[in-house]
């Protein structure tokens, strides 16, 4: 069962830096995740700032590696998961 992503305000908010090439990377994790949330996320604890649970992945654009994570929840109507904020940062290699 693959759930419908919705993304909560200002989710996406912190991605503006990230190099156009791989936006479509981000979305076909984020499909994936849908695919199987219970799969994929873990629980989000201390020190995350966000509740719920949470999807790190990675990237690569050129020569650069980005590790992205995605905090979300399980709406109640169990048909949705919400994307409440995506953060990443380029790998120090």
């Amino acid at each position: 069962m693959s759930y419908e992503i919705v993304f909560g305000d200002g989710a996406l908010w912190e991605l503006d830096w990230v190099p156009e090439e791989i936006l479509g990377e981000i979305q076909h994790a984020l499909e994936r995740l849908a695919r199987d949330p219970v799969r994929l996320g873990e629980r989000a604890m201390f020190p995350d700032p966000w509740k719920g649970q949470k999807h790190t992945f990675q990237c690569r654009a050129e020569d650069q590696v980005y590790e992205f994570v995605a905090y979300f929840y399980y709406h109640e109507n169990e048909r949705e998961i919400r994307i409440i904020k995506v953060t990443g940062a380029p790998l120090i290699e």
